[in-house]
């Protein structure tokens, strides 16, 4: 995939089944989910995939599938856990990442580092998509890119599958996965610390903010707090 901002963007593959998903980093582009079981497919592409956009991704595939595994199983990849425990209950988990699971009430489980099993499945899959998506494809946009994914979605698993010798689509059906709509939205709010430089400003995204609260303080006025785009 090519950007004309030279702008690379991060993925992560989920591979579904009926006791655990994988979730897994990869540096190409794509952000696939497969349902393992069913062999149901689910693909999104971002431009990060920092902890936020790892849990937006999560919902959107929960919504996708009409919902969620009582278990899901990881790579050890940062977003989800800091640091790994030889039992994965024990481990020190992203906060961000720990508040979310804890809120749909699924388990989180780690991969044996190393584990060429759960390597090769995630890496066959990617390799589909390369070759019956990617390859002569044409996009204009990143929003293009998710919209023609949706399209080839809607064919791939509504086509028999080649192990199971059923439809993806209604296979799913038996699959088990608990109602999305049964626990309340998970609000997404991205928090950053950013510091404010002599001159009142702080930068985000390449933008500069004037922190009219830090400004007024100095001055000596005690009011609420505001920021304002320098434009």
């Amino acid at each position: 995939m090519t950007n004309s901002k030279n702008t690379e963007s991060r993925s992560f593959t989920k591979d579904l089944s009926p006791r655990s998903d994988y979730f897994e980093k990869y540096r190409k582009g794509v952000s696939q989910e497969n349902a393992q079981y069913s062999r149901m497919r689910y693909i999104e592409y971002t431009l990060s995939i920092d902890v936020y956009t790892l849990i937006q991704c999560h919902l959107n595939a929960f919504r996708y599938f009409g919902g969620y595994t009582k278990e899901i199983l990881y790579d050890n990849m940062k977003q989800i856990v800091i640091a790994r425990a030889l039992k994965s209950s024990d481990s020190e988990w992203n906060t961000k990442y720990e508040d979310f699971f804890r809120h749909y009430g699924f388990i989180p489980r780690l991969c044996r580092p190393y584990r060429a099993q759960t390597k090769g499945k995630i890496e066959n899959n990617v390799g589909y998509v390369r070759r019956d998506f990617f390859l002569g494809g044409s996009f204009s946009s990143l929003a293009d890119m998710n919209s023609q994914t949706l399209t080839w979605l809607a064919r791939v698993n509504s086509d028999v599958h080649g192990t199971t010798h059923e439809i993806p689509l209604e296979r799913l059906k038996s699959q088990g996965l608990k109602p999305i709509d049964g626990v309340p939205e998970y609000l997404v709010i991205r928090e950053e610390a950013r510091k404010i430089s002599r001159d009142c400003f702080i930068s985000y995204l390449g933008n500069r903010f004037v922190s009219m609260k830090f400004l007024l303080e100095a001055a000596g006025y005690q009011g609420s707090k505001t920021i304002s785009k320098d434009f």
